[in-house]
């Protein structure tokens, strides 16, 4: 008997017709088009989120150290023995619900400018002492111990010393220009907290403070932040 050889007859490979080919590049191209558009949302998602936060982190911040910086007005280290310290000289001019008071803290026009006073130095004087070391110097105009804060031109500015008025002394703006605007800011007492001295002789009127700071993004208005405020002064009015 002899082999047979059998002989298997296969059709040759054509591969991808045109229209086929056509078909697989439109649908790989949609394809990358719904991912590259889904990456592009994913990516401007997460860079507005850190804005959000960046911002969010600048405003809490800055109100933090307004707020640790505004409390202390009036504030005067009594561990130095001083004969006189013209604190009365100080003292400013502030009306809340009709009821005036001499304050160490004044509030300016539209409620956007805040002047204050208190022993930076800790050196027992608002201001400089006497070269004996014995009293503290009159200093009503130029004193070091005069900061304030202001609303100027969308930006919180701060004047670190010799803050004699809300438009004239040194000023610095606490943010910087060309990533955050200032929207809004304002200071205002919005009550008065009376609390009996420890001898029982005489009740002393702390001011409850509200401070309030509105921002934006500059390079997304949309991304807009605030934030709230409120203290009361640990030095007491008169």
């Amino acid at each position: 008997m002899s082999d047979a050889v059998m002989q298997v007859k296969t059709k040759p490979d054509r591969g991808f017709s045109l229209v086929e080919l056509m078909i697989a590049m439109a649908l790989g191209s949609l394809l990358i088009l719904l991912i590259s558009d889904s990456y592009t949302k994913s990516v401007v998602s997460i860079n507005k989120i850190n804005d959000v936060r960046n911002l969010d982190a600048q405003l809490n911040n800055v109100a933090a150290q307004m707020t640790k910086e505004i409390k202390r007005a009036g504030f005067v280290n009594y561990n130095f023995e001083r004969e006189n310290r013209h604190l009365a000289l100080y003292r400013f001019p502030l009306a809340v619900n009709g009821v005036s008071y001499h304050s160490p803290i004044t509030i300016g026009p539209k409620e956007q400018c805040v002047l204050f006073f208190y022993d930076t130095n800790k050196n027992g004087c608002i201001g400089d002492k006497t070269d004996d070391d014995i009293s503290c110097k009159v200093q009503v105009v130029d004193n070091e111990d005069f900061v304030g804060y202001k609303f100027d031109n969308n930006k919180i500015k701060y004047s670190p010393a010799k803050t004699n008025g809300c438009d004239s002394g040194i000023w610095q703006s606490m943010f910087d220009e060309k990533k955050i605007k200032v929207d809004d800011f304002s200071v205002k007492v919005v009550s008065v907290n009376s609390v009996m001295s420890a001898d029982k002789t005489t009740t002393l009127k702390f001011p409850v403070i509200s401070l309030y700071i509105k921002a934006s993004s500059v390079k997304n208005s949309s991304i807009t932040r605030d934030v709230t405020k409120i203290f009361i002064l640990e030095s007491s009015m008169l």
